[in-house]
């Protein structure tokens, strides 16, 4: 069963993956920022494996991206991972001899070996009614004005998705998620090429209407 941690990074420091590179698994990192290529490389491990892409659609263009260029030789198990977890896991104390530093980390992998995704995701309570989750745009996040889709939430994931609204929306926390090939492999190729092909900005609102919706791409 081989694994891969695939690394959605903007200008985050990376440096907690070094204790994985004693690990059998492959990392490759989507880069959107050119620092890596100065003096920031002199901190990372050559076996990475670094891709530069253009810095646009946050960690769901990334993660389409690797799904479509990749689709016919993705590892057994795949991590979608930001390039900055401490906001997000609960950190574990470090350990170089070959323990991984993020408890949630395991707990992902181990679901992903049973049920083929893991079991972090949680239901959506930031709206008072399915209207409201229906009709919800994000404008704004962190006090930045966001390139606005075309249509609310609702329209894009019936469009794109699912066709039938859910009553309750079920989320992967913070846009990370383990998943096995067989399932990403359940939808076609061409599904994912859709989405990739969707009009991505630079800081933009359809990014985080995707953010909302990898539980239904791979669990629908």
């Amino acid at each position: 069963m081989n694994i891969e941690f695939v690394i959605a990074r903007y200008k985050e420091n990376i440096d907690w993956l070094l204790p994985y590179l004693d690990c059998d698994i492959k990392i490759t990192i989507y880069n959107k920022n050119d620092d890596i290529h100065d003096s920031y490389i002199k901190n990372i491990d050559k076996r990475f494996n670094i891709i530069d892409l253009p810095n646009i659609g946050n960690e769901a263009h990334t993660y389409l991206y690797h799904i479509v260029n990749n689709y016919n030789n993705l590892a057994d198990i795949n991590f979608f991972l930001q390039g900055k977890i401490s906001d997000h896991l609960p950190c574990i104390t470090w350990n170089y001899n070959h323990e991984c530093p993020y408890k949630t980390l395991n707990e992902m992998f181990e679901d992903c070996a049973k049920y083929e995704s893991s079991n972090n995701y949680t239901v959506i309570n930031e709206f008072c009614n399915k209207q409201s989750l229906y009709t919800w745009r994000e404008k704004n996040y962190k006090n930045e004005e966001l390139n606005n889709y075309i249509c609310c939430f609702g329209d894009f994931f019936t469009t794109h998705i699912k066709n039938i609204f859910p009553d309750k929306l079920i989320c992967y926390k913070f846009g990370l998620f383990c998943v096995s090939n067989n399932k990403i492999r359940k939808k076609s190729l061409y599904y994912y090429q859709h989405l990739l092909n969707l009009p991505f900005k630079k800081n933009d609102e359809l990014s985080h209407f995707f953010e909302h919706c990898w539980f239904y791409i791979f669990n629908n």
